[in-house]
């Protein structure tokens, strides 16, 4: 799922901001930030070089919009970082166009089956030939 800053997703940023928010001064010390990151699982060490990185006022605490920049930020990169990235090669598409066919064929479209067989083996040649434009080869 994409992180969205829209109106829920900073609510839920804001509530989590004010719970470790602990003596209500509207800002996080390194205390009540590297809680807020061990609660997530970070290590003591990284929480606090990640302080560092988002108290971009240097002001010796993390206001509520570095807070909130960081947290998007991080979310966004985080699921850049974790999707499945396409597999982008001949092999890839024969596969593909394989399950394809059973689908067809379980459908009993047999004539469209028969002529995805032909489309498959047509690319398995091309790529196999020595003057194939696939880079992969098969």
């Amino acid at each position: 799922d994409e992180i969205h800053d829209d109106e829920a997703t900073l609510k839920e940023i804001r509530d989590l901001f004010v719970l470790f928010d602990s003596d209500g001064g509207g800002s996080l010390d390194e205390d009540e930030f590297t809680q807020v990151l061990a609660m997530a699982g970070y290590g003591a060490e990284e929480a606090h070089s990640i302080y560092a990185q988002v108290d971009t006022d240097k002001g010796g605490s993390v206001e509520l919009e570095e807070f909130e920049a960081w947290w998007i930020e991080s979310q966004r990169q985080h699921n850049r970082n974790n999707r499945k990235k396409p597999e982008l090669s001949v092999n890839a598409l024969v596969t593909n166009l394989q399950g394809l066919v059973a689908m067809l064929q379980r459908k009993h479209n047999d004539m469209s089956a028969d002529r995805l067989i032909q489309l498959i083996a047509e690319l398995q040649a091309s790529a196999a030939s020595p003057k194939s434009p696939f880079p992969d080869g098969m």
